[in-house]
């Protein structure tokens, strides 16, 4: 069915440009094809089966003389008759092991409703009253993407939702928090990659909830919960101070903070990042 095909060598433009802390070049490589119709093909059929013969690039291919130029898109038009264009568009980012990190930096507002902690276990203050902690935050934020040759989606589960359990990058323990790390695979140069996604939150004063210690009743080791009374003898209408134990904080007295452990820690040291990365 194809007659001919004739590379137009001279109708080639190339495009580079910066791509964040790395760059990539575009081109196109342009084919003349020439074709003898056998019966009653379709114009789709024509194209289809021009966009996919041996003699020319297909999706994914690399370039002859540039392994890292990959064919990621072919377009076939037709010019005159029996005459077809092929522009085959080439995309070389370089080799992704040598990529730097592209790395962007944000802020994010957040409202949180916490009422468990860590183990599932209900918040408590001292004297065992249960509550709902409903706070504002805002942090900052670090998005990167990066390319490697494995990727386990497990190992990337684990890390989802934890904070650091050591510092990481001079950033102290438990006030950085993975919010995303999600993956796609990619194919370059006939190999299989895959570009990861990572997405992490900071805190400077962290993830764990450091709340004072109050509340309407106190604990009795015999009767169990005793509600607080005022000077006139009625149910107190808003939290009181409490003493860690359980009791009314005593007049004077420093007042005291009960600490939530609310996310897993786990070791930011085998993300995929370099201190040259991050700041």
């Amino acid at each position: 069915m194809i007659v001919d095909i004739h590379e137009q060598k001279d109708d080639t433009t190339l495009s580079c440009s910066i791509d964040g802390l790395n760059s990539r070049a575009e081109f196109d490589r342009v084919f003349d094809v020439s074709i003898a119709l056998e019966g009653a093909e379709t114009v789709a059929d024509i194209l289809m089966l021009i966009q996919a013969h041996e003699d020319l690039p297909a999706l994914g291919d690399s370039h002859p003389n540039n392994i890292w130029a990959t064919v990621d898109n072919i377009t076939v038009r037709n010019t005159n008759g029996n005459s077809y264009r092929v522009v085959v568009h080439y995309m070389d980012i370089g080799n992704p092991a040598m990529r730097v990190v592209d790395a962007s930096y944000g802020s994010n507002i957040t409202t949180e409703s916490i009422d468990k902690d860590i183990n599932n276990n209900p918040l408590e203050n001292s004297s065992g009253e249960q509550f709902t902690v409903d706070e504002d935050f805002h942090d900052a934020t670090y998005s990167a993407s990066g390319y490697s040759l494995s990727w386990s989606a497990s190992n990337a589960a684990s890390y989802r939702n934890t904070t650091n359990n050591a510092t990481w990058f001079s950033n102290p323990i438990g006030t950085c928090r993975v919010v995303k790390y999600d993956a796609e695979p990619v194919y370059i140069s006939g190999s299989k990659y895959w570009k990861w996604y990572l997405e992490i939150h900071f805190r400077t004063d962290g993830w764990d909830r450091r709340i004072l210690d109050q509340g309407t009743m106190t604990k009795d080791a015999t009767t169990g919960l005793i509600t607080i009374k005022d000077a006139d003898g009625n149910p107190v209408t808003s939290p009181v101070k409490l003493n860690g134990s359980g009791g009314v904080l005593a007049d004077g007295s420093a007042a005291v903070y009960r600490t939530f452990q609310t996310k897993s820690k786990t070791n930011f040291a085998l993300l995929p990042l370099t201190l040259q990365d991050v700041t």
